[in-house]
């Protein structure tokens, strides 16, 4: 809080909003039925990815190879023309 003096007796509070800080963009994410179900059968599972806003630089999310599960692209850029707009990753199982 900053005091502004209007005159010799007399302090105006004024609150400074600083909006040059901006908070990460959350990643939102979009499970079909709320859940992901797969199987070493061959089930398959889709997930939706889009962020919260507009990022400053593009954004890629990878997802890492894992010894039971892959997905399909396993990254996924988002920038200033696709951030509003669901990316869809296919989930699937794999027998090790």
């Amino acid at each position: 809080m900053t005091r502004i003096s209007s005159g010799a007796d007399s302090a105006i509070p004024v609150q400074i909003h600083d909006n040059d800080f901006l908070p990460p963009a959350e990643i939102l994410i979009t499970e079909t039925n709320n859940q992901s179900l797969v199987s070493e059968d061959g089930q398959t599972d889709s997930i939706s990815l889009r962020l919260s806003r507009q990022p400053t630089s593009p954004v890629t999310i990878s997802f890492g190879a894992n010894s039971q599960i892959i997905a399909t692209p396993s990254s996924v850029t988002f920038d200033a023309n696709n951030w509003n707009r669901e990316l869809s990753v296919t989930l699937g199982a794999v027998e090790r």
